[in-house]
């Protein structure tokens, strides 16, 4: 199908679905007065046993704290936002006065993780989190933004693990204590240009993420299973193509998402699903494989490298179309004390986010040093520089309406 005919076939599509959310014409293009946005607060992706499972130590503190003070906490960060086009609100009888579209701060998954570093025990940790524009009154989706945030390595003397007070501590930071680095100063920044008004002309989704040999080896003799390791990568992509591209991108399905709902709940009381739109274009990611080489070594040094291959497909579900279907890797070497507890699992994530982060900041005009390094493939220049200009142009552009 030619790009002509696709576009046809999205502009239906979304013409279809503005109409079913009751989204009329001068919310999709602009008005004179600001457009009302209903804040409905901040609330947990999926039912209380995903909460206990994917947020143990983020709910545990939250509890502390107060859901309700935390809330006070965000929409004093809303107010603070100034925007002729945008006019946010409390007031929920608002979300049935026509075109009213409601926000919400959906918290996904946290991690944390330890590591003996010349033999003090360290840790950080990371919290994932989705920025929700739905109808508040259908319960259906319209755009969905990753967040991601994480604490820097955080050291203690003379103890065997990292104190559990001081992990609660890291929590409040990447909740709310930090001034930049908190998800809720991360979410106060997203407000202040995100787009709401011209809304967004089609919808992309991590669909897949497939395991190679190597990879699921590395899982056996770390504490993460397949379906977190899975659910990781692909917030991870997710988070830096909607960072970098400024892009919506629809929730991974794994641990969240059955039958096109994703649960979605305010506190403790029962969820109630949102209704997800089908993806226009997909992401198939392929964990090929991760592995560490000694390079050299000495009585109390040794050399490594560490190395991860990843896959990465953008294709078009409903045509067949596939834009850019290629392997890449990424290597990193170090030299370790032996004394030194190296947490090889810490260096894995490192790599996967650097090279997820760096490719995708390839786009529109990829750089012919970095994908000569990175990408693995028979191709050569031309015919990949025309690829990743079709990502970009037949998707992420025809996404944000460019």
């Amino acid at each position: 199908m030619n790009s002509f005919s696709r576009y046809t076939h999205r502009l239906t599509q979304r013409v279809a679905l503005m109409l079913a959310l009751g989204i009329c014409s001068s919310v999709v293009y602009g008005q004179d007065d600001p457009h009302t946005i209903l804040w409905a607060g901040i609330a947990f992706r999926g039912n209380m046993s995903d909460t206990a499972e994917l947020l143990p130590l983020t709910k545990s503190v939250i509890d502390e704290v107060g859901l309700a003070k935390l809330n006070t906490i965000a929409w004093e960060g809303i107010q603070r936002i100034k925007r002729d086009d945008i006019r946010f609100s409390q007031a929920v009888g608002e979300s049935t006065s026509g075109d009213a579209i409601a926000l919400a701060l959906a918290l996904d998954f946290e991690q944390f993780q330890e590591s003996v570093v010349r033999g003090n025990v360290c840790a950080f940790g990371r919290l994932w989190a989705q920025v929700l524009v739905f109808d508040f009154s259908e319960k259906k989706l319209i755009g969905a933004f990753p967040l991601r945030v994480e604490t820097p390595n955080s050291c203690e003397r003379d103890v065997t693990v990292f104190p559990e007070d001081k992990k609660r501590a890291l929590v409040r930071q990447l909740l709310f204590e930090d001034a930049f680095k908190s998800i809720l100063s991360a979410f106060e920044r997203q407000l202040a240009d995100q787009q709401f008004h011209s809304g967004w002309q089609a919808n992309i989704k991590v669909t897949e993420v497939a395991l190679g040999k190597f990879t699921k080896e590395m899982l056996k003799e770390s504490a993460w299973s397949e379906a977190a390791y899975r659910r990781w990568l692909a917030a991870t992509f997710a988070a830096a193509m909607s960072d970098q591209q400024r892009i919506p991108v629809l929730p991974y399905s794994l641990g969240g998402a059955i039958a096109g709902a994703m649960p979605l709940r305010f506190g403790d009381s029962e969820a109630f699903n949102i209704t997800l739109p089908p993806e226009d274009y997909a992401v198939k990611l392929t964990a090929r494989g991760y592995v560490e080489k000694t390079l050299d070594e000495s009585k109390s040094r040794v050399a490594k490298s560490h190395i991860f291959s990843l896959g990465v497909d953008f294709y078009d579900p409903d045509f067949g179309d596939h834009y850019l279907n290629e392997n890449m890797n990424i290597a990193r070497t170090g030299e370790y004390a032996k004394t030194d507890s190296i947490d090889v699992v810490q260096i894995y994530e490192e790599i996967t986010s650097v090279l997820v982060s760096e490719f995708l900041s390839q786009f529109p005009k990829p750089d012919k040093a970095w994908v000569t390094k990175h990408v693995k493939s028979k191709a050569k220049w031309k015919a990949l520089q025309k690829n990743f200009e079709a990502v970009d142009k037949e998707i992420f552009a025809n996404i944000r309406g460019d």
